[in-house]
Order: C-alpha cells, then sequence, then structure tokens
C-alpha cells in the first residue's frame, strides 16, 4: 500500500509535458516584451536626446545670429559718429585747411580713415552647417531656408566692410606713402583734396543707413525662426544671457583703443580761418 502512494505521489510532482513548454513560452514572451519595451524606451530617450540637441543647436544658431546684430550695431554706432566727422570735413574750404589746427584735424581724419575691423563669430553656422542633414530630415526646410538667409547676409556685410577697409587703407596709403604726387601743402589738404577719399567719406552716409536696414532685417529674421522652432524670445533672451555670463578672474581684460577720444560735438567748435 505504501509504495502504491509512493508511485501516485512522485507521479503528481513529475511535471506534465505540456506544463513545461507552457512555462518555457511564458518565459520567452516576457523576455521578448522586456527586450520591446527596452528598445522602445531607448528609441524613445534617443529621439527626446535628439530633440534636444535639435533644439540647443537651433537656440546657438538664433543666439548668434542676435549676437551679430548686437556687433553690427557696434559697427554703426562707429558709423554714425563717422558720419558726422566725414560730413563736417567735406564740407570744409580746401583753400582754407593749411591754415588750420592741424593736430586736431588730424585726429579727427584718423576716426575716418582708420576704420576698424569688423569680425563675425562663425561657430553656431559651423554647427548648423554639420547637422544640415538632421534638420532637413525634420522637413522643417522654412527654418533652414531662413537661417541660411540670415547667415549669408552676415557675410555679405563681413565681406563688404572688409573690402571698403582695405580700399580706404589702399586710397590712404598710397598718399601717405608717395605725397610728392599729390597737391597740397600738408597731409591733411593732400587727402581731403583726393577724389578717392572724397568718395569713402561720402560713401560712408548711406553705409550707416544700409546697416542700420540689415541690423532690422537680422533681428525680424530671427523672429520667424524663433516662430518656425516654436522658441519663444524669453527663452532665446535667457539663453543668450546664460551664454554671455561673466567668468570671474582675477585679470582685467586689455583695453586697446586705437581711435582718438574726440567728441563729435567738438568739432563745431573748431575755429575755421576766413
Amino acid at each position: 500500500m505504501n509504495k502504491i502512494e509512493n508511485n501516485a505521489s512522485q507521479q503528481q510532482k513529475k511535471p506534465k509535458h505540456g506544463d513545461f513548454w507552457h512555462q518555457m513560452g511564458a518565459i520567452v514572451l516576457g523576455t521578448t516584451i522586456s527586450l520591446i519595451v527596452t528598445i522602445a524606451a531607448a528609441q524613445i530617450l534617443e529621439r527626446h536626446q535628439r530633440a534636444k540637441d535639435r533644439r540647443l543647436s537651433a537656440l546657438m544658431v538664433m543666439s548668434n545670429i542676435e549676437s551679430t546684430a548686437r556687433n553690427l550695431e557696434d559697427g554703426y554706432a562707429y558709423l554714425e559718429r563717422a558720419d558726422t566727422v566725414s560730413a563736417w570735413l567735406l564740407n570744409l574750404p580746401l583753400e582754407k585747411i593749411d591754415s588750420m589746427d592741424q593736430n586736431t584735424l588730424s585726429n579727427l581724419m584718423a576716426e575716418v580713415l582708420y576704420i576698424p575691423l569688423l569680425a563675425l563669430d562663425k561657430s553656431a553656422e559651423s554647427i548648423f552647417s554639420n547637422d544640415i542633414a538632421t534638420w532637413k530630415n525634420m522637413g522643417n526646410f522654412h527654418f533652414i531656408d531662413n537661417v541660411g538667409r540670415c547667415f549669408s547676409t552676415m557675410h555679405i556685410v563681413e565681406d563688404d566692410w572688409t573690402t571698403f577697409s582695405k580700399e580706404m587703407d589702399i586710397a590712404r596709403d598710397e598718399i601717405l606713402y608717395h605725397r610728392e604726387q599729390y597737391p597740397g601743402n600738408t597731409l591733411n589738404s593732400k587727402l581731403l583734396q583726393d577724389i578717392k577719399i572724397r568718395q569713402f567719406l561720402s560713401d560712408i552716409h548711406n553705409r550707416k543707413c544700409w546697416l542700420q536696414y540689415i541690423i532690422e532685417r537680422l533681428r525680424y529674421d530671427n523672429y520667424v525662426n524663433m516662430a518656425a522652432i516654436g522658441i519663444s524670445e524669453q527663452e532665446l533672451s535667457e539663453f543668450i544671457k546664460m551664454r554671455e555670463k561673466e567668468i570671474k578672474l582675477d585679470k582685467v581684460e586689455p583695453d586697446i583703443n586705437y581711435t582718438p577720444n574726440i567728441n563729435p560735438d567738438s568739432i563745431t567748435t573748431i575755429q575755421m580761418p576766413y
């Protein structure tokens, strides 16, 4: 009797063949679901990270455009002052220039004949260009085209400013190093009688007006960029402030100023001989 009970007990403990495959199937299914969930979660995180990277890239691009607009505002401030000085110089009676205060006159002419350099930051453009395939895959071609137009405008301004500066240097240096070939008793009169120099001085006003339009155009296009990518002006402003946050240093930044410190209003007080 005990032998029969033991056999029955062993048969009850022995797993059935169907239960084994059922358990294996459950394990495989659980593993598969786990893999699917893991892969899906990884893809979601990857897409989320790509979206964050694209948003950061967009913020860097737009902050770079705003930074350029601010740099151009410095250029506009120079042209605005130069426009006042150049207009005053062009209205001087040429026959009276040699009898004027030559030091003061030279300082004023140095302000308009030595054009400061204009160097624009192209780091954001490089980042955007290297990631252009990703932007195209997003299908936001309006943003791509508009950013491209901004960068193109920035290149045009920089190239034009550089060309104008170089041409001015050539015309000025030609007179400086070959004075005997130009009429006039003093260097100031030689410079102010030269047709090229006078043309450069008269061009400053138009360049000032053109640069003002460019600044407004860049800021408008940047506003379009924000609308296209879904970034608010406040978010962009906060990002710019974060980038511009100063690092505390124990050294003072060098300050080199090649422009004579002359009040533009003072030119009206210079006594001209009559």
